[in-house]
């Protein structure tokens, strides 16, 4: 059961990447292309969603820093 799983997961990739190609083949003849490429969609990266403050507040915490006013 676990092959059949494994195999059904690296076919339905190898068709995502077909298609993806295919795509990509179609898109460059009309002049345009996909704004992101085949790794970006697979695995994507992780983002930050903290504000400014937040990331400072963090690097200042992490470093040992203080302000002196």
């Amino acid at each position: 059961m676990r092959y059949y799983r494994a195999k059904v997961a690296e076919d339905e990739e190898q068709f995502a990447y077909r298609l993806y190609v295919t795509e990509t083949l179609r898109l460059q003849g009309e002049g345009q292309y996909i704004a992101k490429s085949w790794l970006d969609l697979i695995s994507p990266k992780p983002t930050d969603t903290r504000n400014a403050v937040e990331i400072a507040e963090d690097f200042v915490q992490k470093h040992g820093l203080k302000f002196a006013v």
